[in-house]
């Protein structure tokens, strides 16, 4: 059995301490989770696959970058950066922050194409409940959306600027967190929904639940899949795969082939790290 295999195994369902040391034994051949933080490290790989290359240029902003740049038309599987994202925990709080790197050749045509993205808030009974969530691309201000529990809202910041209020609904996560939020629970067999914040709306999802294997690069992964159900015609595909035991994300795919004609492909390099 190869050590990823047996970190699944070691992984006890319901127990989030135990899925951090079935990982960190997978990562680094010790156990380093212990009563204080646990921090872990991932870096994904971030691909776009253009599907339609005629649809992507209708966006006239795409266009005028990609012409100015002396770009000629995208086509197929592109390499466009790493992301980095770090988990840290202790027995109750979370926080998660990802920062999405472009690759040298998006850098030459986008400027300051770096994408930040933040969550935190508590865990209880091995759940995640989101209290923030914030999102920044590049020189623009941040998007974020702030929970407010008492009052029963969510309140929407474009920077320091309160922009709107939504009655709060019951079990919000957001884009970041939500694919960690099986970390250590046992994945449910029936859709699973839920209502996610991207730090500008909340959009309620519901997703089909399935088995498979997973190919990345020549590993084979036995993984559950996620595949959200679309109810507007405009509504982005969503897929997720998680290791089957763990519920650490292995890959995130978000079809937008309805407005921009691409598909965006984010998954695992390799190992995780446990520091």
């Amino acid at each position: 059995m190869n050590t990823l295999l047996d970190a699944a195994v070691r992984c006890f369902a319901g127990n989030l301490r135990h899925c951090l040391q079935a990982l960190a034994l997978f990562a680094a051949g010790t156990c380093l989770v212990h009563a204080g933080t646990t921090r872990i490290t991932a870096t994904y790989d971030l691909d776009l696959n253009v599907d339609s290359p005629s649809r992507l240029l209708m966006q006239p902003d795409v266009k005028s970058v990609l012409i100015g740049a002396g770009f000629g038309i995208l086509n197929g599987n592109v390499h466009v950066g790493v992301v980095e994202e770090t988990l840290t925990f202790t027995d109750n709080k979370f926080d998660i922050r990802s920062v999405g790197k472009p690759a040298e050749i998006v850098a030459k045509v986008f400027k300051n194409a770096t994408i930040v993205r933040q969550s935190d808030g508590n865990i209880s009974a091995g759940r995640f409940f989101t209290a923030r969530y914030m999102e920044r691309r590049g020189e623009s201000y941040e998007k974020t959306a702030v929970i407010d529990t008492r009052g029963k809202k969510v309140h929407f910041y474009d920077g320091q600027n309160l922009v709107a209020d939504s009655p709060l609904p019951g079990g919000v996560t957001d884009n970041l967190s939500f694919p960690y939020a099986f970390l250590g629970r046992k994945m449910p067999a029936a859709p699973i929904h839920a209502v996610a914040t991207d730090g500008r709306t909340m959009r309620p999802m519901t997703f089909d639940v399935s088995e498979e294997m997973l190919v990345i690069g020549k590993q084979n992964y036995p993984a559950v899949k996620l595949r959200r159900r679309k109810i507007e015609s405009d509504d982005a595909g969503i897929e997720l795969w998680f290791l089957r035991g763990s519920n650490f994300p292995l890959r995130v795919r978000v079809e937008m082939s309805q407005k921009y004609g691409v598909i965006v492909d984010q998954t695992l390099r390799g190992a995780p790290a446990v520091l």
